[in-house]
């Protein structure tokens, strides 16, 4: 999700609330381009939004997928 204050906006994971920091807001490709950089996914949510996963949330969520997928 992306939290608005005071004219400034963080990138919070979805799943364990991880925050990037704040940025102004003109500033927003830039706060994307940091969090793919530090290994974030964000992809679309199938629901008109956006799905926000940091480094150690995506991980967890990549074995998740592998376990399902060979049934475990």
């Amino acid at each position: 999700m992306i939290e608005k204050q005071h004219g400034q906006q963080a990138l919070m994971c979805d799943s364990c609330d991880d925050s990037l920091g704040f940025f102004e807001r003109d500033e927003f490709q830039e706060m994307i381009a940091d969090a793919k950089g530090q290994g974030w996914k964000i992809t679309p949510d199938g629901e008109g939004g956006w799905s926000h996963l940091c480094g150690s949330c995506r991980n967890v969520d990549r074995v998740a997928a592998a376990r399902r997928k060979f049934g475990l």
